[in-house]
């Protein structure tokens, strides 16, 4: 299975924190270049530390004053998605205090990036934080709880695609074919979210956002992101 879908939140309860999101928008941190169109509340190790944007210790630093606001705004959220991540890993899960909370994408308008292949990924960001040569057979996963859609839907698109085959031997990729062609060739599924809803990756697996059209200016797409790392027999859940 690429993605495990787990209820969580009924629609009243995800307007709720949305509710609660929306009166702190005065400490949401502004990503990109269209300011407003996305921003996010929480740091991510991926916006915030990956591709030299930043060094461990500065990830750190912007993590405990973010961690702070979820932790008093949404710490039975928090608590409500670790216990479903345990309940559907089967492992002990935990928070951290040496890393980000999982935090909200706010994604709205012009943020919002039209169906496509562009942007796909695996969920590496713990190799910036304790390097791949220490991570092994560890378990990794990643989880999307969605809280508000656009109109004309939102999700993920999902390809069966695993790290090995785009970097290692068995790559199929056709000389120079770029990413986005090879991908768009290659059978997919796409995963509709619906509200409430908790998406759970349980390994990595080639993924990008993907909005259906049309967007509209008023849309948002916001949603509560997380990874999940194995450290010592216990799974510790950051963003």
């Amino acid at each position: 299975m690429l993605i495990e879908e787990l209820p969580l939140l009924s629609a009243a309860e995800a307007a709720e924190s949305v509710a609660t999101l929306d009166a702190l928008r005065h400490v949401w941190l502004s990503r990109g270049e269209r300011t407003g169109a996305f921003a996010t509340l929480g740091c991510a190790a991926y916006l915030d530390l990956c591709g030299g944007q930043g060094t461990v210790e500065e990830y750190q630093g912007g993590a405990f004053e973010q961690n702070d606001h979820l932790r008093r705004n949404f710490g039975g959220l928090l608590e409500a998605v670790r216990a479903r991540v345990e309940e559907a890993t089967q492992e002990p899960t935990v928070f951290t205090e040496d890393w980000a909370l999982p935090g909200f994408h706010i994604f709205t308008g012009a943020g919002l990036r039209p169906k496509g292949a562009a942007g796909a990924h695996f969920d590496f960001q713990f190799r910036e934080l304790v390097g791949a040569a220490n991570i092994g057979d560890a378990r990794v996963v990643s989880f999307t709880l969605a809280l508000e859609l656009p109109e004309a839907g939102s999700g993920l698109r999902v390809w069966p695609v695993r790290p090995v085959q785009l970097h290692g031997s068995s790559s199929s990729r056709d000389g120079p074919e770029s990413l986005t062609d090879y991908l768009d060739r290659k059978p997919s599924v796409y995963v509709r979210y619906q509200v409430g809803r908790l998406y759970l990756q349980p390994e990595p697996i080639l993924h990008c956002i993907w909005n259906e059209q049309p967007i509209k200016p008023s849309d948002r797409r916001i949603t509560l992101q997380g990874h999940g790392l194995e450290r010592e027999g216990v799974l510790v859940l950051y963003w």
